[in-house]
């Protein structure tokens, strides 16, 4: 597990520049599953708005809701994601 805090930097993309690009550095990190650097680079494909969605990506996954929730926890374990959550008020 990396103690350091990992940064990712993303190209915005738009109807000329529709591509996803991202640094290639996750996917040689060893302790980190196959299944989290899919998450992951969903997640990186997404526009700059985008706020992540639990049952989105396990719309788009064959893995199951469990296994996206796995994938995150890792992530979090890694740096790579971190969770903040908003409230509204009332709710």
């Amino acid at each position: 597990m990396m103690s350091r805090k990992q940064t990712i930097f993303r190209l915005p993309k738009d109807i000329e520049n529709p591509y996803v690009r991202v640094d290639k550095q996750f996917i040689g990190v060893p302790g980190l599953s196959f299944r989290a650097k899919g998450v992951l680079l969903y997640i990186l494909s997404k526009p700059d708005h985008w706020k992540v969605n639990v049952k989105d990506i396990v719309s788009h996954s064959k893995d199951g809701r469990d296994a996206v929730y796995a994938s995150l926890k890792e992530l979090m374990e890694y740096g790579y994601v971190q969770r903040v959550c908003h409230r509204e008020k009332g709710k």
